[in-house]
């Protein structure tokens, strides 16, 4: 439906843009020494606006590419963003169901991710703590402790392969 009525917006449009140039008899006479060019004023002006429009999105199509970095490191981002909630919420939906090692992997896989660290960190030990491994509980409350207080370490050795 929405393009029949483009269609008929770009019907009526032509009609009008005829009618309007009908009646113009005037024409634009170009001079370049050995040369002489005659075209009808009509012709230039559908000549001048297709220019126009043509200079325009190559414009806008040159600054997109200039800004494409810039899109694509975004992108990226909101990417690396998403699995890293998808790892806690995962996270969490395991530890309800008394996976404990999918818990403390996916709780390990959102800390690298960066996505809630001190909730990632807190859910592995928890697992760690129901798996009765004590060392990497007390490690994944040290680094919970760590940024808490503003301490970031990416890497502990609870986790390390």
């Amino acid at each position: 439906m929405k393009g029949l009525l483009w269609l008929l917006a770009a019907s009526a449009l032509a009609v009008a843009l005829a009618l309007a140039l009908r009646g113009n008899d005037g024409y634009a006479l170009f001079v370049l020494h050995p040369w002489r060019a005659e075209i009808s004023l009509n012709l230039l002006a559908v000549l001048l606006i297709v220019a126009f429009a043509a200079g325009y999105f190559l414009v806008r199509m040159v600054w997109h590419t200039l800004r494409l970095p810039s899109h694509v490191r975004a992108f990226r981002e909101r990417r690396r963003d998403e699995r890293g909630r998808a790892a806690v919420l995962g996270a969490m939906q395991a530890l309800f169901e008394g996976r404990f090692a999918r818990t403390e992997k996916l709780a390990s896989e959102a800390n690298d991710l960066g996505a809630a660290r001190g909730l990632a960190s807190l859910l592995a030990a928890r697992a760690a703590q129901r798996l009765r491994e004590f060392g990497r509980r007390d490690q994944w409350l040290e680094r919970a402790k760590d940024w808490r207080n503003g301490v970031s370490t990416k890497r502990g050795p609870c986790c390390a392969s």
